[in-house]
């Protein structure tokens, strides 16, 4: 859950466990803030990482990108 809405997150795994891809629908967040979880920018930190992810929140979009974060780790989890 974002700041405004729900957040969608789909993340693809590589055969030895590291993330692929990330992709999110910020659509529902505060466009130019929240919104900017779901920018490359801060999606391709996670490609490369095993779960749980360490990777910086947005400044401003604290509560979006932390929903991001959050349902990566649970992606992993439920993947494992």
């Amino acid at each position: 859950r974002g700041m405004m809405g729900d957040v969608t997150v789909s993340v693809v795994f590589n055969a030895d466990g590291t993330i692929a891809s990330v992709t999110a629908d910020t659509s529902g967040e505060t466009p130019g803030i929240g919104s900017q979880a779901s920018e490359a920018a801060f999606l391709d930190q996670f490609v490369g990482q095993t779960c749980p992810v360490d990777v910086n929140t947005i400044s401003g979009a604290t509560v979006s990108s932390t929903a991001v974060i959050d349902a990566v780790n649970e992606a992993g989890e439920q993947a494992k």
